[in-house]
This record gives C-alpha cells, structure tokens and sequence, in this order.
C-alpha cells in the first residue's frame, strides 16, 4: 500500500550533481548486490538424483513441471502414505508459494515460455471480450468492500482481494503532483494528485512485478520501467508503452531492479538487472557497457 503524510509529499527527489564514473560504479555495486541476494534465495532441490524418489517429487523436479499436475500427484501420494515433513514436503510448500506469485510455467529468472505467452494473449482476449459485453450489457461494476487485510508484518497471512504490495514509488522532479508506483503483482499506477487516487496502467499488458520506474528529468511524461523481463518506455504519461532496447538487450530477460537517468543530462539512463549494467543514450540503442 502507499501511504501519505500530510503537509509534505511522499517522496522528494534533489537534482545532484555525481561524476559518471561514481555513478556508473554505483549503479554495478547495486546490481552486483541483487544478483548475489537472488542467488541465495533460489530454493535448491534435495537429492534430486535419488532414484527412490515419489512420483510427485520427481514431478516436481522435472523441467517445466505443471502445478496441478504435481499438486494432483501430491495429494494421491498421502491418501496411501503417512504424511511426514521432510525435505520434499518443504520445498513443495515453498514451490507452491512462488508458484502463486509467478504463474508462468517457465522459472521467475527465465521469463514466460511461448506456451505462457499464448495463455497470457488468450487471458488478455477474453479479458476485452468480458469487458465489452458488460459494457453492452449495462451489467454494474462490482467494487470490493471487505473484508480487507493489509498483511501487517505477518507472514501467515492472506493476501487481501484488489491489494498489492509496493515495490517503489517516483515523484516527478518536474511536476510534483505526478507519481508512479510499481507494485508486487499488480502491474504499474500513476497519481496526478500527490497519491490521492491512482490509476492501473498495464491492465492491458502482460505486466505483473515491477521493481523499478524512472521518470524524465523535465518531462512527467516520460516514464521508464522494467516488467516481465524487459524495459518499457511511455512518452505520453502511461497511455500506451513500448519495448526499449536494441535486439541485443532483448535477446535474454531482464530482472530489472534499478533505473536511474544521470543527474542534468536525462537524456542518459542506467539500467541495473541480473544481466549486468546497461547504460542508454538518447538518440542509440540500449546497449552492454563494460
């Protein structure tokens, strides 16, 4: 959730003057950083090689496993067997969990599989088809009215129907009343009232987590963002958006945790992923920089 106190605005950002190379250096050290924490927290199999192994297990460990046919397999496994914590259970629960929050078949690090973008591009047609209809129908929009959990520190709790978590927020240096959130698994919004009301932006898009947003120096209009393992570009304040970068960039999925234009030249982005660091200049292509 973003919050607001009031008599000062949420976030202030001072144009400052950084040398290139501390910026650059900066820049590597965060991405560095990000990739040696994301290591660690990849979950890692247990005896994976174990011929002995259950089915669901095996299931589970095999390359683009299916949720539900593991979850199928699981639960036929423990109507004829003892249910026991062990290893395999644990890292089922947690597969499950990181399974709900990414639900391409494909690993979070490895971007959708084609298969995953064909369902996306269906759920994105049916999603219109559904809109229409209402709309011709005169059907009423329904608005959620509880119950409403905010998940205050805990970590048993359930996630809450239309909540989101946020992941950043930017101000916009050149128009205050402007700001961008990125949030967990609901895509990007915008406020032109200092945070008062908000407005999706990518219900249209295949975009679910967004870690970073960059906005233009003097243009509230321009906004950058990294989301489903690319960077995305708007020049007309979130209305519509399109795909940075050269087809080199593009060639691989980027987990993008940081955008930052350079400070009295906004025309130079750096990009931060677990790709490496990645600086662009208006006018060329995004481009690696040793």
């Amino acid at each position: 959730m973003v919050y607001k106190a009031l008599g000062r605005s949420m976030r202030t950002r001072h144009t400052l003057s950084f040398p290139l190379p501390a910026l650059i250096l900066a820049a590597f050290l965060f991405s560095a950083v990000w990739q040696s924490a994301s290591a660690q927290s990849m979950e890692m199999k247990v005896n994976a090689s174990n011929p002995r192994l259950p089915g669901w297990v095996r299931l589970m460990y095999g390359e683009n496993p299916d949720p539900e046919k593991v979850t199928e397999a699981f639960e036929k496994y423990y109507e004829t067997h003892p249910f026991v914590k062990n290893e395999y259970t644990q890292y089922y629960k947690r597969w499950m969990r990181e399974v709900s929050r990414n639900p391409y078949s494909a690993p979070p690090d490895k971007g959708p599989s084609e298969r995953d973008r064909q369902q996306g591009r269906a759920y994105l047609q049916r999603s219109s088809e559904t809109a229409q209809m209402r709309a011709l129908s005169g059907v009423a929009n329904w608005t959620c009215v509880g119950p409403v959990n905010f998940d205050n520190g805990a970590s048993g709790t359930s996630y809450a129907a239309g909540a989101a978590h946020v992941y950043t927020v930017e101000q916009a240096l050149s128009n205050t009343n402007v700001l961008y959130a990125g949030t967990a698994n609901a895509g990007l919004f915008k406020s032109t009232d200092k945070g008062l009301n908000w407005t999706a932006l990518t219900d249209n898009m295949l975009v679910s987590s967004i870690l970073s947003v960059e906005i233009d120096a003097t243009n509230a209009d321009i906004v950058y963002f990294g989301g489903a393992s690319k960077l995305y570009k708007s020049t007309n304040g979130g209305t519509s958006f399109s795909q940075a970068g050269d087809a080199t960039f593009n060639s691989v999925n980027h987990t993008i945790n940081d955008i930052v234009s350079r400070p009295g030249f906004n025309n130079t982005i750096f990009v931060a992923s677990n790709q490496g660091f990645t600086v662009r200049w208006m006018r060329a292509q995004l481009s690696p920089r040793s």
